[in-house]
């Protein structure tokens, strides 16, 4: 399920976003967890399903990723620089800066 999180006026904000995020930075459940100082389970829960997700708590998260380079954008994730070896990046679907992470 790729629910949704309405970011204002600007644009929606889907589950796998979060998931990509994660992905991008080649961070794992427990190491997002910690950082954004939630449970596992509240980042598994997000990675899911976005709409059962508290508006605090997809703000605290996106703030996390913010904070490491990541920018949500309408229809993906950017990573802002090149800090990540490339070969990961291309496993994961981000080519070269500035491109959309999708998984």
């Amino acid at each position: 399920m790729s629910s949704v999180f309405a970011t204002g006026s600007h644009f929606i904000i889907r589950s796998w976003q979060f998931r990509a995020a994660r992905a991008a930075l080649r961070l794992g459940v427990r190491d997002v967890a910690e950082g954004a100082e939630m449970s596992t389970a509240t980042i598994t829960k997000l990675e899911k399903d976005t709409s059962a997700t508290n508006v605090a708590t997809l703000t605290k998260v996106m703030n996390f990723y913010q904070n490491r380079r990541i920018r949500f954008v309408e229809n993906g994730v950017l990573l802002i620089d090149n800090s990540v070896p490339s070969p990961d990046l291309e496993k994961h679907g981000v080519l070269k800066q500035g491109t959309d992470v999708h998984l």
